[in-house]
C-alpha cells in the first residue's frame, strides 16, 4: 500500500497534468509547473500525530495547506503558509495510479485538487471536494526521486523523433521543407542528430537532419500559434521537458513562448502537420537512436523527402 516515510522530501507530480507542484518565493501560491528539481517544488513530510505537514524545502517554515482564516471550500486556492497545516494522506484507489495519494483535510471532505481545465504550465492547486474515487486531478504520486531529470538523448547521437501517440516521425518533405509526421521509413530526411546548445542549461537543444543539414525549426523562424515546423538554415533551439512518469518521453519547446511541438490530433495520416500549439498534457515524443547505414556515403534513399529541401 503506498504511503508516505517520515522525513522524506518529495516531489508531488499531478498525474493528470504530468507537473508538480511549485510553491511561488514571492505570492507563495501553488501551482503545476514542469519539474525543474527546484527546491521549490521540493516538499518535506513530517509525521503529525495521524496527519501530516507538507513544508516547502526552499522556502523553509511555509507549509502547503491554508491560512487559519482560510474557509475551506470549492476553489479556494492552496498556498504557501506560516501554518503547520495538516493533511490526511492516503491510498487514492485509482487502479491505472495503483500507488496515487489522496490528500484531504481532515474531517472534510475537501481535498488537494489542481483545477482542471486550466491552461499549462501554472494551473492553481485548490481546495475541491474529492469524488469516489477521486478524478486524475485530485491524486497525487509523492516520489522521492528529486534529482534534475535525465534527458534520454546523447549529445552527438541520430535519433527518429516519435510521436508517442502516432507512432509517426518528424520527416523532413524535400519539397516543402516542412516537417509532417509519415511512417518510419529508415529514409535519412527523417533522421535527426541531437546537438546541445545550452551551455550548463541541459535542456536546450538543436536537432540537425542528417540528409541536409536543415535544423529542426519553425517556418519563417518566428515561433508563434500554428507556425509550421520546418527544417531551417540556421539553427534552431528547443527547451525540452522530461515527462516526470516516463523520462523517455519529452515534449519540446520553443524557448519564452510557451508554445511546444504538436502533431496536428496525433493523427497518423502521412503528411500530418506538426506545428507549435498550447502544450497538451497527453502529447509527447520519444527520440528512438537510429543508425545511418550511408553515414559516408553521399547517396540519399530514395524515398519521398529524401535530398536538399527547396
Amino acid at each position: 500500500m503506498a504511503s508516505l516515510k517520515d522525513g522524506v522530501v518529495y516531489r508531488i507530480i499531478s498525474p493528470h497534468y504530468r507537473g508538480v507542484l511549485e510553491l511561488n518565493e514571492r505570492t507563495k501560491d501553488v501551482s503545476v509547473q514542469d519539474f525543474t528539481a527546484s527546491p521549490s517544488q521540493l516538499w518535506k513530510a513530517t509525521k503529525s500525530g495521524a496527519y501530516w505537514t507538507l513544508e516547502n524545502v526552499f522556502s523553509t517554515d511555509f507549509y502547503l495547506g491554508g491560512h487559519p482564516q482560510t474557509t475551506v471550500a470549492w476553489g479556494v486556492h492552496v498556498v504557501g503558509t506560516i501554518t503547520k497545516f495538516q493533511w490526511k494522506v492516503g491510498p487514492a484507489g485509482v487502479s491505472k495510479f495503483p500507488t496515487a495519494l489522496k490528500v484531504t483535510v481532515p474531517f472534510s471532505s475537501h481535498g488537494l485538487d489542481a483545477s482542471h481545465g486550466e491552461k499549462y504550465p501554472g494551473p492553481p492547486a485548490i481546495f475541491c471536494r474529492l469524488g469516489s474515487p477521486p478524478g486524475h486531478n485530485q491524486i497525487w504520486l509523492f516520489d522521492s526521486e528529486v534529482q534534475p531529470p535525465m534527458l534520454p538523448i546523447v549529445h552527438g547521437k541520430i535519433y527518429k523523433i516519435v510521436n508517442y501517440q502516432s507512432r509517426t516521425v518528424g520527416h523532413l518533405e524535400r519539397e516543402s521543407g516542412e516537417v509532417r509526421g509519415y511512417s518510419y521509413n529508415e529514409g535519412r530526411n527523417q533522421m535527426w542528430r541531437a546537438v546541445h546548445e545550452g551551455g550548463s542549461d541541459l535542456y536546450l537543444w538543436s536537432f540537425i537532419n542528417i540528409s541536409n543539414g536543415r535544423s529542426l525549426g519553425v517556418k519563417g523562424g518566428i515561433a508563434n500559434k500554428g507556425t509550421l515546423i520546418a527544417g531551417l538554415s540556421e539553427s534552431f533551439l528547443w527547451r525540452l521537458v522530461v515527462n516526470p512518469l516516463d523520462h523517455y518521453l519529452v515534449q519540446l519547446y520553443a524557448p519564452f513562448t510557451g508554445l511546444s511541438m504538436d502533431l496536428d490530433g496525433n493523427n497518423r495520416a502521412p503528411g500530418t502537420e506538426m506545428r507549435l500549439w498550447s502544450p497538451n498534457r497527453d502529447r509527447f515524443w520519444r527520440f528512438e537512436e537510429v543508425d545511418d547505414p550511408y553515414l559516408n556515403s553521399q547517396n540519399n534513399i530514395n524515398i519521398p523527402g529524401a535530398g536538399p529541401a527547396h
